[in-house]
């Protein structure tokens, strides 16, 4: 803020007329920028997540620690310059994966979660928890049945 402070408020000098009301950059600046910083951290524990999902690790700190090193890598040897990053999104291979991952991947996945829990939302009835076979909901309420 201290460095760009000045030409961020300068750039959203809202009055209402009136000095007592007085400006609203800095409160549109701050909330803006907590937007940006959960954005951000959602992004980070979703890739995360994800990337622990598809490795196969229960223990995530590795993976982060792993994808923090990579995302450094990237930054300073991959897109060193703005005009790097804007090169990368702006190629044709990277507007056509972007808009795959934008919006296909929520389609695929709104599929697979009305294939696999229905339309009412829950697992079908024959799911099996363990080695027996039970009712509905019974293994995300550590209910064990008997066999059916």
């Amino acid at each position: 803020l201290v460095k760009y402070g000045h030409n961020i408020t300068s750039l959203t000098q809202y009055n209402l007329g009136s000095e007592e009301y007085g400006r609203f950059d800095l409160i549109i600046y701050a909330v803006w920028m907590s937007g940006v910083f959960i954005k951000m951290a959602m992004n980070c524990y979703l890739g995360v997540r994800c990337a622990s999902f598809v490795i196969g690790v229960k223990n995530y700190k590795y993976v982060a620690a792993a994808l923090a090193v990579a995302a450094y890598v990237m930054s300073v040897f991959v897109t060193p310059t703005i005009i790097n990053v804007y090169m990368l999104s702006t190629a044709t291979w990277a507007k056509i994966a972007f808009a795959l991952i934008e919006y296909c991947l929520p389609a695929l996945l709104l599929i697979g979660a009305t294939v696999k829990y229905g339309k009412n939302g829950t697992p079908e009835k024959s799911e099996k928890c363990g080695n027996t076979e039970v009712k509905e909901n019974a293994c995300e309420h550590g209910q064990e049945q008997t066999q059916e």
